[in-house]
């Protein structure tokens, strides 16, 4: 019934132009052809453009390309793309029915006076073949937010949290609104952080699996351990010496400073307490601060683990892919539950922007 309710207004929605399009999943061999569209029509130094390697780990599936595409029937030329992403992608290799889908780019170009309501097609037919858990996008523009609006959408924005070393004197990446210093580290807690390598984590597989519902070893190890641009952190959280969460980081770059970010969380529960060890992780490596973009019903346990949410009076930056020392929000359009979070690891939201 929640679902009805969540997609009325996109299944209810008619589009007169039917007859002229085909719309449907793009094909393997369809690869050049839908590149050429994102160059020519989103963007000519888009990272696709650039990286097949990337594209193929983010987006293909078996045969079949996780892109709708709206391809006119007498011409054969693509008017609009919508790109899918889900965890089940890189947990079990595929998109399913009742999956938590997340549209990663969505475009129909207007030079080819394409009718009304074409985008609106294309999530329509999305939603008909895998009838979604959940349905969302992040980092949307103006004139898309617009349309998730107009079909129903919950509009909101992340959140975005931090741990201070505060024994930094300057700041080049961040700034702070006053000169606290770091709390007193606690070298009692009963919570233990560590840095993880990849073999570790491969004979702890079974381990990993059972600490996330929604997560397991599959999804870890495609998502992060073999991203083809990508070099990620893995810290295992232990209480009285038994993995209890695992948190996987980025290290990132600016001005010859660098900050640590949280890309995902296996395992985030109310009973963790991490501040001090944090703050020694942070302070040994150098880093500014620690921070985590995030969106979800567990505010008040990240702040309970010891993280503090930013405010207008501070700059955390969010783009590194060129640098911006500004804060900028990342908005995010939705047709879920309660229930429903975001981390910076869903959708394409951590997606490199340039080649390294």
């Amino acid at each position: 019934m929640k679902k009805k309710i969540f997609f009325k207004k996109i299944l209810n929605t008619k589009f007169k132009y039917k007859r002229n399009y085909n719309i449907r999943l793009g094909r393997l061999n369809e690869f050049k052809k839908l590149i050429k569209f994102i160059k020519n029509f989103w963007s000519y130094n888009h990272i696709f453009v650039k990286d097949k390697r990337l594209f193929n780990w983010q987006h293909k599936q078996n045969n079949q390309i996780n892109f709708i595409i709206a391809e006119h029937k007498k011409t054969k030329k693509i008017h609009g793309i919508l790109g899918l992403v889900s965890k089940n992608f890189f947990k079990d290799k595929k998109i399913k029915k009742n999956d938590d889908i997340w549209i990663a780019i969505i475009k129909v170009e207007k030079s080819f006076n394409p009718p009304t309501g074409l985008g609106t097609s294309m999530i329509k037919f999305l939603v008909e073949k895998y009838q979604p858990k959940t349905l969302s996008a992040l980092g949307i523009s103006r004139e898309i937010l617009r349309l998730y609006y107009f079909l129903g959408f919950k509009i909101n924005y992340l959140k975005h949290f931090y741990i201070r070393n505060s024994s930094i004197k300057r700041n080049k990446i961040a700034k702070f609104k006053n000169k606290k210093n770091n709390k007193k580290i606690n070298n009692n807690s009963q919570f233990e952080l560590n840095k993880l390598d990849t073999n570790y984590i491969y004979k702890n597989r079974k381990i990993i699996d059972k600490l996330d519902l929604h997560k397991n070893f599959s999804y870890l190890n495609k998502r992060f351990i073999n991203h083809p641009i990508y070099k990620y952190i893995f810290l295992s959280i232990t209480k009285n010496n038994k993995f209890f969460s695992l948190i996987v980081c980025r290290v990132f770059k600016a001005k010859q400073a660098k900050c640590l970010r949280i890309i995902d969380i296996f395992n985030l529960d109310k009973s963790l307490n991490l501040e001090s060890e944090f703050l020694k992780y942070i302070t040994k490596n150098s880093f500014e601060y620690v921070d985590l973009i995030y969106f979800g019903p567990k505010e008040k346990i990240i702040k309970k683990i010891g993280f503090k949410e930013k405010d207008k009076k501070m700059i955390l930056p969010n783009y590194f892919e060129p640098f911006v020392r500004n804060n900028i929000e990342i908005s995010i359009a939705h047709l879920s539950d309660n229930l429903f979070e975001v981390f910076k690891a869903d959708s394409d939201l951590d997606r490199p922007s340039k080649i390294r």
